[in-house]
């Protein structure tokens, strides 16, 4: 599978996903603390490298962030973080991939 349609399958399902947490929960009150900087990445954009992880055959994450996502699919993903702030977008998203993962 190729690196955008595993992003738009991704993306399909987050967009899906935020309309029915939005009709379901309350509206925060608070945003997340971003410095008045936009994030990075989008959840979808972060799931599609997790899930492109799983199908490398790299043994870490470390190596294949800094390795393979960095240098080969930048032009991919333009608002690429480092590999510190990629961990903390990681642990933000995790309620929509056990989500997408029980699909």
């Amino acid at each position: 599978m190729s690196i955008v349609s595993l992003f738009c399958e991704i993306d399909d399902f987050f967009l899906a996903y935020e309309r029915r947490v939005a009709r379901q929960c309350l509206p925060e009150v608070l945003p997340i603390e971003t410095r008045g900087r936009p994030r990075g990445l989008h959840p979808s954009e972060v799931m599609t490298i997790l899930i492109a992880f799983h199908q490398s055959g790299y043994r870490t994450f470390k190596h294949f962030y800094l390795k393979h996502v960095c240098v080969y699919l930048r032009a991919a993903f333009p608002h690429l973080v480092s590999y510190k702030c990629f961990l903390c977008f990681d642990c933000v998203s995790t309620v929509g991939k056990q989500t997408f993962a029980g699909l």
